[in-house]
């Protein structure tokens, strides 16, 4: 169960901004076919169909 303080941290996060997704797949290209994927809310992104990156609340993993 999240505390309220940390429930209040999650909740003022904001879905990812699609121009945000676009930066990142710009710094992909040259590594191959780079699309991305609306996934559970946030984005996969793709470099030549292997999941490559996750994005989710504006953090990369």
């Amino acid at each position: 169960m999240l505390t309220k303080s940390v429930r209040s941290i999650y909740n003022s996060y904001m879905a990812t901004d699609l121009s945000y997704i676009d930066f990142v797949t710009e710094q992909l290209q040259g590594l191959g076919e780079v699309r991305y994927r609306k996934m559970f809310g946030e984005y996969t992104v793709y470099v030549d169909d292997k999941p490559i990156v996750l994005v989710s609340t504006i953090l990369v993993s």
